[in-house]
């Protein structure tokens, strides 16, 4: 029941060709459906996801290029999220 937070920064300097979806960023608490798509960004873009975890156990995250092109991924974190006063 807790909520992860994952955090990061991408950069995809040209669109991804031949793909629909770009790069995706999966996470096993939430699969394809709520995967977080990137098709382009304009230098370093900073991606932020929040998920509940339904039970204990590891997270794991998995970083799809579907296409043609080149995606770089740094600084990704991972971690229980605590909301300020609580």
């Amino acid at each position: 029941g807790q909520t992860v937070r994952i955090h990061g920064w991408v950069n995809v300097p040209e669109t991804i060709a031949a793909s629909v979806d770009g790069l995706m960023i999966v996470d096993s608490l939430a699969g394809d459906d709520l995967a977080l798509r990137v098709h382009k960004t304009a230098g370093w873009q900073q991606i932020t996801m929040y998920r509940v975890a339904p039970q204990s156990g590891a997270v794991s995250l998995s970083f799809v290029l579907s296409g043609l092109g080149t995606a770089f991924i740094d600084n990704l974190t991972v971690a229980v999220f605590e909301p300020p006063g609580r």
